[in-house]
């Protein structure tokens, strides 16, 4: 009987000893997140001011990554792209929140220069044709 004691609880101190040994996994602190590259000339061809089909709502998009927003739900003051692949561009839209900033991803049409915010597209009015 004692034989049996002594051997569980030295099954359990290796036991206790071999978990204590592992290394600890390093968790990555919020201000050490990785910066992202920033495409400036996908975003000074595209900036300009986007509308709904009323008309009733528009985002302004600055080439300085900041953004104008009039009558829509949220109200963003950064921009910039993230990915771009053929006549399609993931954006990230930023606005302030109680704490840290919140973040959206949008997805911008390059060929028919449009974007997709808040379920609700938005157009850049077609440049005139000087003749």
């Amino acid at each position: 009987m004692k034989k049996g004691i002594t051997l569980i609880a030295m099954t359990a101190l290796i036991s206790l000893a071999a978990c204590n040994n592992q290394p600890k996994v390093k968790t990555m602190a919020t201000a050490e997140a990785p910066e992202v590259a920033i495409d400036s000339a996908c975003m000074k061809a595209n900036a300009g001011k986007y509308m709904t089909y009323d008309g009733k709502r528009s985002i302004t998009l600055n080439a300085d990554g900041t953004v104008e927003c009039k009558n829509t739900k949220y109200n963003y003051d950064s921009w910039n792209v993230m990915t771009k692949e053929g006549d399609q561009a993931s954006c990230r839209f930023s606005r302030k929140g109680i704490d840290q900033p919140i973040s959206i991803s949008v997805l911008m049409d390059l060929t028919e220069h449009s974007i997709f915010v808040d379920y609700e597209t938005f157009r850049m009015a077609a440049k005139k044709e000087i003749k």
